[in-house]
């Protein structure tokens, strides 16, 4: 599987620019924008190559990394929300690429599965909450929990 580079698009100094944002997470946690940019885009590849994955192979991802996933872009989400216009611009067309992959390999979540995964859970409010991937493993595993019992 090929990395995706989401700063890859973006000149030197767009980059650097990004890479000194400074992104809290919250109990004493910080990463910077590009690093919170590449691990979206990380997960989103990888949960698109694994669409093909038989259930039952161990190695595969589960909706827990699904949710890390949503997590990860909602720092990119916090990271981008307080830069100013040009550079928020910036980091929005670097994240543009992963969102787009994202939203092309998952569905609308009419069904809540997700939110049956994780009930205890607050969900966050972006785009990306309200998706489920359309198919594999992490797909199989989110249908599982609402097939009825015979």
């Amino acid at each position: 599987m090929a990395r995706r580079d989401p700063l890859g698009m973006l000149t030197v100094e767009e980059r650097g620019r990004l890479e000194a944002v400074v992104v809290d997470l919250g109990h004493d946690r910080r990463r910077t924008l590009a690093v919170l940019l590449q691990g979206w885009a990380d997960h989103v590849d990888r949960l698109v190559a694994e669409a093909g994955l038989d259930p039952d192979d161990g190695r595969r991802w589960t909706p827990h990394d699904l949710v890390a996933a949503l997590y990860l872009r909602d720092f990119v989400e916090r990271g981008l929300r307080d830069l100013p216009e040009e550079l928020a611009a910036i980091g929005s067309r670097a994240v543009g690429p992963a969102d787009a992959a994202f939203d092309a390999f998952t569905v609308p979540d009419p069904e809540g599965l997700l939110r049956a995964w994780m009930p205890d859970e607050p969900l966050g409010h972006g785009w990306w909450w309200r998706r489920v991937p359309a198919s594999g493993p992490v797909a199989h595993d989110l249908r599982e929990l609402h097939r009825p019992v015979p």
